[in-house]
């Protein structure tokens, strides 16, 4: 099986932990280019694993949702206001 990667999505999970495709690629054990060449050739199973774990093991700088432009939050972000008792939207912050 091959996995072709979402480039828009990639780069703003990259962005949420402030990490470069470099920087994951050096994580996850790949040799340098084999994000960007995902985007014309898909990944093997192997590799496309190895990313993922590589990423998951990179925790989302703290308020990172809120600071992405034109982004929506994603599912765990408003878990994680719904479990901190703030309804999803309005966080803490008085001046929304």
């Amino acid at each position: 099986m091959s996995y072709k990667l979402d480039k828009t999505q990639l780069n703003r999970e990259l962005m949420r932990r402030g990490l470069t495709q470099r920087q994951l690629e050096k994580l996850a054990g790949l040799p340098p280019s084999s994000v960007s060449r995902s985007w014309s050739l898909p990944l093997g199973a192997k590799n496309f694993a190895r990313l993922m774990a590589a990423l998951a093991a990179v925790p989302v700088i703290e308020g990172a949702d809120d600071m992405l432009v034109g982004e929506k939050r994603t599912a765990s972000a408003e878990t994680a206001l719904a479990v901190n008792g703030e309804e999803p939207g309005h966080g803490t912050n008085p001046h929304r």
